[in-house]
């Protein structure tokens, strides 16, 4: 009898079903895509920008392939769409466009198909791209809190005067901010002063003798008279010029992680609350070129006229270098008088114009910024008090 049948070990038999089915075939012409070769985490192009990417054949094919490349989602664009890829596994370069923002990470859709020897093509690999693009930049300001007097302090209660939020977002949302495009950038607020006046009343001038044996006149009369004890009807501080910085948001105003939001997180908020502490005015009491005693007066009223501009900025911060963008700006007009107990209830942080706009004048930036959240009250000229002596006549 003879055998119909030749015998055929597992192997061989796996082997065959293998090629019928094409897989064979397909690890030759595999292929594989990189997006900004270099990179990690990056699989990026920007609206109406363009990427480098490169195409190479990864599974060893007998003859060079011939690819074209494809995008489903209308996303993308290419340089080239039809070109040959060496077999040997030489990398060949092209570039993606931008045409529309990705709604999602990785939305757009890079795919490369090889010709086959019957001119049909078969798609051997894709890759995954977002589009993105950084929305206009953007700053608000929203009064928050009217001002009263607590605790010596002419301030905004309770909170704060102000809310401040710079924006800038980066579309779509979720993208690393580790990618080159924002690696080291992200958004935050600068503050320029503009005017200011701090304006302390003092009245009610009274007398404290240190030494013994100096005639003891009725107050009313010395204070009366040419040489007698002067009452200053205000102390008038003046705290900027208008070409200087004043950097008085809450905490670091840049230079930290508490000062500015990665640029994928689109938008960083802070709060201002300017205010003004009471301050007390004691002069010397002169009699024949010795002291005799101290005139002290009492802090009446205070009075806080201020403007400010508050900046969007794009802040690199490996350079420490802020880029601003766009303005608002808002003003502080207080008055308050602390013999009173009827002060108007409705004094706020006023903004004339609620709509940003272009910068102008270029703001005004600091080498050294403070951090001190009381930079505008702890530091020349306000920490100087009314000078001048009392003569006793």
């Amino acid at each position: 009898m003879h055998k119909l049948f030749k015998a055929v070990s597992p192997l061989t038999l796996a082997l065959g079903l293998l090629m019928a089915c094409g897989v064979a075939h397909a690890d030759k012409n595999a292929l594989t895509i990189t997006v900004n070769p270099g990179w990690t985490n990056d699989d990026l192009v920007q609206l109406n920008g363009s990427s480098p990417c490169q195409i190479k054949a990864t599974g060893n094919p007998d003859n060079d392939l011939t690819v074209t490349l494809g995008n489903p989602d209308g996303e993308l664009s290419f340089d080239k769409t039809t070109f040959t890829v060496p077999k040997g596994g030489a990398p060949v370069s092209f570039t993606i466009y931008g045409l529309t923002t990705s709604s999602k990470p990785n939305e757009a859709v890079i795919t490369a198909s090889v010709t086959l020897p019957d001119s049909t093509q078969k798609q051997e690999t894709s890759a995954s791209v977002s589009v993105w693009k950084q929305f206009d930049p953007h700053v608000s300001a929203v009064s928050l809190s009217p001002y009263t007097f607590s605790s010596s302090t002419l301030t905004a209660s309770p909170g704060a005067a102000i809310f401040l939020q710079a924006a800038h977002p980066v579309l779509p949302k979720g993208l690393s901010p580790y990618s080159p495009p924002f690696a080291n950038l992200g958004v935050t607020v600068i503050q320029n002063m503009t005017s200011a006046a701090y304006t302390y009343t003092f009245e009610n001038p009274s007398a404290v003798m240190t030494t013994t044996g100096v005639p003891q006149q009725p107050w009313a009369q010395v204070a009366t008279r040419t040489l007698g004890i002067p009452q200053p009807s205000t102390d008038f501080v003046s705290r900027l010029s208008t070409t200087d910085p004043s950097y008085s948001v809450t905490g670091p105003l840049y230079g930290g992680p508490s000062a500015y939001s990665d640029i994928c997180e689109g938008a960083y908020a802070t709060t201002d609350n300017p205010s003004m502490p009471t301050r007390s005015l004691s002069l010397p009491f002169m009699s024949n070129g010795t002291k005799v005693g101290d005139v002290v007066y009492s802090n009446t009223k205070l009075s806080i006229a201020a403007g400010f501009v508050t900046y969007c900025a794009d802040y690199n911060y490996s350079t420490k270098q802020p880029t601003p963008l766009r303005e608002i700006g808002w003003n502080v007009n207080v008055n308050w008088d602390l013999t009173s107990t009827s002060n108007a209830t409705n004094q706020m942080v006023t903004i004339p114009n609620p709509n940003d706009q272009a910068v102008t004048p270029t703001p005004v930036l600091d080498s050294a910024p403070t951090s001190s959240a009381n930079y505008r009250l702890n530091n020349t000229p306000e920490t100087q008090g009314h000078s001048g002596t009392v003569m006793l006549p």
